[in-house]
């Protein structure tokens, strides 16, 4: 299920938005096509991707103390 645009998230999120994304990402759209995730986040001023989420574990990143 999706995550809802608006959410944060927090920290390194386990490398999905790339190895340089430590900072607070602010969800702008996410979905599915054809059965993978995607999430499309503002961190910064910029725009990162990610694709072939596990929507569960990434609702786990919305919490602050999940820096890591």
């Amino acid at each position: 299920m999706p995550i809802d645009a608006g959410t944060r998230l927090y920290g390194f999120c386990g490398g999905e938005f790339g190895r340089d994304s430590y900072g607070e990402k602010i969800v702008v759209a996410s979905g599915s096509w054809n059965g993978i995730g995607w999430v499309v986040a503002e961190e910064d001023g910029r725009l990162v991707t990610a694709t072939g989420v596990n929507w569960e574990q990434m609702r786990g990143w919305t919490r602050e103390e999940s820096y890591e």
